[in-house]
């Protein structure tokens, strides 16, 4: 990769320009810098953050509506990880043991008249995974 105004992807013909910076990592550095940096992303992205839904939607027997999510605090457990699955051209980022506290503005009608307000939500144990596909020959370019 080559940093100068701009981020570009490193091709095998770059030349490199005056002041730019070159810059490569190992999947066990980027499992490093996903265990220090993303609680501190979370905690400054999402946490004590407001995020207007506006959703309805409508069943045979219930009745929907969320106008707000407040986001009180996010908390990804202890494993986060980033790692080359073997055999394969896949990298996987792995987040397990996610724990969320939100504030929901909204309600629930069941039978079109049994009214639910909701308020609070834990989300506790919930795992996120994401898996990247490499898609060039060499391994290297994506």
């Amino acid at each position: 990769m080559i940093v100068s105004n701009s981020v570009m992807m490193a091709q095998a013909d770059d030349v490199p320009q005056p002041g730019a910076l070159a810059f490569s990592a190992s999947v066990a550095s980027l499992n490093n810098i996903a265990n220090v940096f993303v609680p501190i992303m979370s905690y400054y992205t999402v946490e004590n953050k407001d995020i207007n839904i506006d959703y309805s939607t409508t069943g045979w027997f219930y009745k929907l509506e969320v106008d707000k999510v407040h986001i009180d605090k996010v908390d990804f457990g202890d494993q986060k990880s980033v790692q080359y699955l073997p055999d394969t051209n896949t990298i996987r980022v792995l987040f397990s043991g996610v724990n969320v506290n939100i504030n929901v503005d909204g309600s629930v009608k069941a039978l079109w008249f049994i009214p639910f307000g909701m308020s609070h939500a834990n989300i506790t144990g919930a795992s996120v995974q994401m898996d990247f596909g490499i898609t060039s020959s060499d391994n290297v370019h994506w």
